[in-house]
């Protein structure tokens, strides 16, 4: 099957919800243009169902709570916006079906 790489443009806030196609994978996360994109390895299909992903984005010194599972394993990267002057930091989370 053909897999494509799919990016999405992230808001500097606390928590987004992405769906993407089942199978995608996290490839990283950049500054593009002064805005947080982060790069999927997607195999676009109708045939297979879609995933649901979590992603936090924190800045630096910004309080994590206990209740944030936010584990060096779905830490994708740490992107700089405004010319270094903001730092922040993208978890990514697959979300399991219920």
């Amino acid at each position: 099957m053909t897999k494509k790489i799919y990016k999405y443009t992230l808001q500097p806030t606390d928590v987004q919800d992405l769906r993407l196609p089942g199978g995608s994978k996290v490839l990283s996360v950049l500054n593009q243009r002064d805005q947080i994109v982060i790069y999927f390895l997607v195999t676009p299909t109708p045939t297979y169902p879609h995933q649901d992903w979590k992603i936090t984005v924190k800045s630096t010194g910004e309080s994590i709570v206990e209740e944030e599972d936010l584990s060096p394993d779905k830490f994708v990267g740490s992107v700089s916006l405004s010319g270094g002057n903001l730092i922040f930091h993208v978890f990514a989370e697959l979300i399991p079906r219920t």
